[in-house]
């Protein structure tokens, strides 16, 4: 069996017959095909039944489930790779490896018949379902701009962490929402102890936190709740309000500078999905509270705010009870 990761490549080049090259145990191969050029790496494989599809229907949906990821991320590395040098070297603008098409290659009769499929590509999801507009809409966005005031430049943040978000960039996505919160909670701070102290101040954000930590969809053994929990163990936190704001500041600085932890998440930021899916979440509520508040006195909405924690607070508290 041969196993492997082909995706377009887009670039100043002209292809007229494939382009070839081995590196053992790798064979790599530039091509075009529907008047479009592709980038593939191939890798044989012996014990190959660990890294084939699995096929299983949940609420009468087919699901697909790629098998042990070691090989991919193995040849991913080397799209990024090939991505990244050959913009030096021979005009490649962009490899599309976030849409990458995984290749199980059959070389006998029984791995025909192991193979469930010969082919899947990744694409990244479009969004959720689409919403009406209607007048009043775009008749809220316009009047309350006034109360409002600069509430559009956070929004923007979040704007262009959800297109990177569906685009499964998750590590510009991740620094997207992250500067979101960074220009709500921040204070002007960015050092991260300090960054730290004023977001624990914030109460639209410790509350924003409480309300994803006790949704019933984050429990124990789910992957979103497993991934944090196991990074805030990393640093001897818990995973609450005060650890989530910990972990969010502390892989804020890890990626925000270049470095070997940093490029190591770039290259695999599949790895980062659990975490972006947590802030998205988070800065959606945030979304929502500082609209909401916006057009309430301080006085009451710390009133109201200080209700909110203590009630999510009690449900988070009796749900890990």
């Amino acid at each position: 069996m041969r196993i492997a990761l082909k995706a377009e490549l887009i670039g100043n080049m002209v292809v007229t017959t494939p382009v070839t090259a081995k590196h053992h145990p790798y064979s790599f191969e530039i091509y075009k095909e529907n008047e479009k050029i592709w980038l593939k790496v191939t890798k044989p494989v012996k014990d190959y039944e660990e890294y084939l599809t699995k096929l299983f229907v949940k609420d009468e949906i087919v699901n697909i489930h790629i098998g042990s990821g070691d090989i991919f991320n193995d040849l991913l590395e080397w799209l990024q790779y090939i991505e990244a040098m050959g913009a030096f070297n021979f005009g490649v603008e962009k490899v599309l490896w976030d849409r990458a098409t995984y290749c199980w290659i059959a070389e006998t009769d029984e791995e025909h018949m192991k193979t469930p499929l010969a082919e899947y590509t990744r694409t990244p999801q479009e969004g959720g379902q689409k919403k009406r507009l209607t007048n009043s809409n775009l008749f809220n966005v316009v009047i309350y701009r006034r109360q409002l005031k600069d509430l559009y430049i956070p929004f923007t943040y979040y704007k262009e962490g959800q297109r990177f978000f569906h685009e499964c960039n998750y590590y510009f996505a991740f620094i997207n929402f992250f500067m979101m919160l960074e220009y709500c909670f921040s204070g002007g701070k960015f050092r991260t102890a300090e960054m730290i102290k004023n977001f624990k101040a914030e109460k639209v954000l410790k509350l924003s936190i409480l309300q994803f930590l006790s949704m019933p969809s984050m429990q124990k053994g789910d992957t979103i709740w497993n991934w944090l929990e196991n990074e805030c163990k990393h640093y001897s936190k818990a995973l609450d309000f005060e650890g989530l704001v910990f972990l969010l500041v502390t892989i804020r600085g890890e990626l925000a500078h270049a470095s070997v932890k940093s490029e190591k998440r770039y290259r695999n930021d599949v790895e980062l999905r659990p975490l972006v899916v947590a802030i998205s979440t988070i800065c959606f509520l945030v979304c929502g509270h500082l609209q909401i508040y916006g057009f309430t006195n301080e006085t009451v909405k710390n009133d109201i705010l200080d209700k909110s924690i203590e009630k999510f607070a009690i449900m988070l508290s009796e749900k890990e009870g």
